[in-house]
């Protein structure tokens, strides 16, 4: 198995999509002036979309699919075993690190890569993160 969990990605691409990054904010954030509050701001929603996320997850494969992905049962402060505070502020904080400092530099590295390495990498990239999640989902319905 790789080491892909399709979550991590959601949650990233959530969070960028709607307020994009702490320096060049949209949405909410664009109205923001003031640095301090604006950074505030999006660690909060750091926080709150990925754990929404991963509770809709959690909730949707438990009573749904009858598959337990993970559990915060033995975690301090968590919901049903689907969601846990400490867990969700270690998200807010690595997801602001993520796109403060290592975003822009990384968008600009691979925005001179010429394009058709960059699609090839990308095919490469979106089917191993197919076939792993294919193979996870096979493995665990296998277990039952």
């Amino acid at each position: 198995m790789l080491p892909f969990c399709p979550i991590y990605g959601w949650a990233f691409l959530s969070v960028y999509l709607l307020l994009g990054t702490p320096q060049k904010g949209r949405g909410i954030l664009k109205k923001c002036k003031k640095t301090s509050i604006r950074y505030l701001i999006y660690v909060l929603f750091c926080f709150l979309l990925p754990t929404l996320l991963e509770l809709v997850v959690g909730v949707f494969s438990d009573k749904v699919l009858h598959l337990s992905l993970w559990t915060y049962r033995n975690y301090p402060m968590n919901m049903d075993g689907y969601i846990c505070l400490p867990v969700s502020m270690v998200w807010g904080v690595l997801l602001f690190v993520f796109m403060r400092f290592f975003f822009l530099p990384l968008k600009k590295l691979i925005g001179i890569c010429p394009k058709p390495l960059a699609f090839v990498l990308a095919t490469i990239l979106m089917l191993c993160v197919s076939m792993d999640w294919t193979a996870r989902l096979i493995e665990t319905l296998r277990q039952r």
